[in-house]
């Protein structure tokens, strides 16, 4: 699982509005701790004005790889804004979405679209 020390240590210190990180990215950040994912799963949907921000704290993180699993109206121009940005899909995989799916017990999981950072 992805680990982000820089975030860990404003969750913990309960700084999330403190303009310290991308809020987008530590949002989603947030949600990956909680569902298990091995990589980011971005769920919400991004605005275009907000995409250069999230795009260079993803970059500035390292972060080689995330989903985006947003089923946001947005979602077509989202992709179109981040393979503007050098960032391009790569394929399909499913994610943990945090829930229970309460007629099995096992984890709930959906479809992601697999985005690589180049």
């Amino acid at each position: 699982m992805l680990k982000i020390k820089e975030y860990d240590e404003i969750i913990r210190n309960h700084e999330e509005h403190s303009g310290k990180a991308n809020y987008t990215v530590l949002s989603s950040y947030r949600v990956l701790k909680r569902t298990k994912n091995e990589i980011l799963d971005i769920s919400d949907g991004i605005w275009s004005h907000e995409m250069d921000s999230v795009v260079a704290e993803i970059r500035r993180l390292g972060i080689t790889e995330f989903t985006v699993s947003s089923a946001s109206t947005i979602l077509l121009e989202m992709l179109a804004d981040f393979e503007q940005r050098g960032i391009k899909v790569a394929g399909l995989r499913n994610v943990n979405t945090g829930f229970e799916d309460f007629e099995t017990g096992k984890p709930e999981t959906k479809p992601a679209i697999l985005m690589k950072v180049e």
